[in-house]
């Protein structure tokens, strides 16, 4: 039963991702009513893509006693590498490797803008590498 709740717990780390996906195949632009306040779409977003990250690493540290940290930053880190591209994709843009959001936090850094679309691959792949070689202990501190 330990592997099955190892791929079971590894496996919740890419549902924050799969939500979002799934919550901006259409776009994100607009704004929704939370109780009696007008919010914007993208920020419900990240709230609950936070609430998800936290949950799910939560429950990989009751299933797995993984540590909580390196699960959460895991999963951040599977969204930062895989989400741009994606949604790309999803919503058929026709340079999707070339493509960098406008609206995040981490597209509006001069220093991540300015970056050409290999160089953001690269420094994904190097901090998800980096979370997957911590998260399964194949690196200390």
């Amino acid at each position: 039963m330990n592997q099955v709740t190892q791929i079971i717990g590894f496996s919740l780390l890419f549902y924050p991702l799969i939500w979002e996906l799934n919550n901006d195949k259409h776009g994100d632009d607009g704004y929704i009513k939370i109780l009696k306040f007008q919010v914007k779409n993208k920020t419900k977003d990240v709230w609950i893509r936070a609430i998800l990250i936290i949950l799910v690493s939560g429950v990989n540290l009751i299933l797995n006693d993984k540590c909580f940290f390196c699960s959460l930053v895991l999963s951040v880190s599977i969204h930062f590498l895989f989400f741009d591209y994606l949604i790309a994709f999803i919503l058929g843009r026709k340079n999707w490797f070339e493509y960098l959001g406008k609206k995040s936090f981490v597209d509006n850094i001069d220093f991540w803008a300015s970056q050409d679309p290999l160089s953001r691959l690269v420094i994904r792949m190097a901090f998800f590498t980096i979370c997957i070689l911590k998260y399964f202990n194949l690196i200390n501190h």
